[in-house]
């Protein structure tokens, strides 16, 4: 087991931008761990749980997943001898990260977590040695993904519970996913030498050169292992083996699956952004399915609320969060 200091690396971004592909990626590194998605910001803080059951409860979604956490009371002999006296949530976090990334024989532990863009204060100021890489992607790709994320249980993720398909299907308005782009996307762009902000385009277009900057951006060798990994997690094609990037997954928005009401929605809300991102805008101007989307938004909103009440804790704030953009 490694002895030395750990360095930590969180991968954030909106959701469906590439941030579980650069946890891949760099999970096939020799020197870094790559956790599961752990939800501790906004989520495992705010449960006030003592420190013991928190160290618990983040080894058992490490060892299985949020979606599907798997309690195991072994779990507790390895509670002891991860905490060394924290005096706060955040110091647990802290020693956790150092446990599991130790145990696995690494020094750089990976974090990925989308939703933790929006607690980017939290880590700049609890945080020594770390870095963020904030991923962006298309907001047209991204609408597209999102509205075919309820397919994933029929694509190899089998694993996903029903309920997640029905809140995945709910939780889609091209209004709100738009809204909540935009918000993620101000909230990473943070000004900050520990933050790079790096487009999912760029890494499927140019892989080596994308790996090799961020690998010199957080401080380990260039692994070409790094350049292969499992086509996994995909809305739209079935899960496959290992394999090198994929740029078919680039701005595939252009090739059909919105409509033009969709289209000029995440226009319309995100144009400065997509400007100043690169991205090119279509020539969709007015589409009779706005109204469409305009009359639907209460009854999305309703089911969305309806499906999401067990994970949000403080449905205000959440929502204020997600939907309040900041420049």
């Amino acid at each position: 087991m490694k002895t030395e200091s750990i360095s930590y690396v969180f991968i954030v971004g909106n959701s469906r931008s590439g941030t579980t592909m650069m946890s891949r990626i760099f999970g096939n590194h020799p020197e870094i761990h790559a956790f599961n998605e752990l939800h501790f910001f906004g989520n495992l803080e705010c449960k006030k749980l003592n420190y013991a059951d928190l160290a618990k409860e983040l080894l058992d979604i490490e060892r299985s997943n949020f979606l599907k956490k798997v309690s195991k009371d072994e779990h507790w002999d390895e509670v002891e001898t991860m905490l060394t006296d924290p005096i706060s949530p955040v110091g647990v976090f802290q020693q956790f990260l150092t446990y599991e990334t130790t145990k696995n024989n690494a020094s750089v532990a990976v974090c990925q977590t989308p939703t933790n863009v929006y607690h980017l204060d939290k880590i700049l100021e609890s945080f020594d040695q770390f870095k963020v890489i904030n991923m962006v992607r298309d907001p047209r790709d991204v609408l597209l993904s999102q509205k075919n994320k309820w397919k994933r249980k029929f694509l190899g993720a089998n694993e996903i519970p029903f309920f997640e398909l029905l809140r995945a299907k709910f939780n889609y308005h091209p209004y709100t996913i738009s809204k909540m782009w935009n918000t993620a996307v101000n909230r990473g762009r943070v000004k900050h030498q520990n933050v790079q902000t790096i487009r999912f385009e760029d890494l499927l277009q140019f892989p080596e050169k994308t790996i090799r900057d961020l690998c010199e951006f957080i401080g380990v060798s260039f692994d070409s292992s790094m350049l292969y990994v499992a086509n996994i997690g995909s809305s739209s094609k079935q899960d496959q083996g290992v394999d090198t990037l994929d740029s078919s997954k680039v701005f595939k928005w252009k090739k059909g699956g919105l409509s033009k009401a969709e289209i000029i929605i995440s226009e319309k809300i995100n144009l400065e952004i997509i400007n100043q991102l690169g991205y090119e805008k279509s020539n969709k101007t007015f589409s009779l399915g706005l109204i469409y989307q305009f009359f639907k938004f209460p009854f999305h909103i309703f089911m969305a609320l309806l499906f999401n009440l067990n994970r949000m804790g403080d449905i205000l704030e959440s929502i204020k969060r997600r939907i309040r953009s900041e420049g």
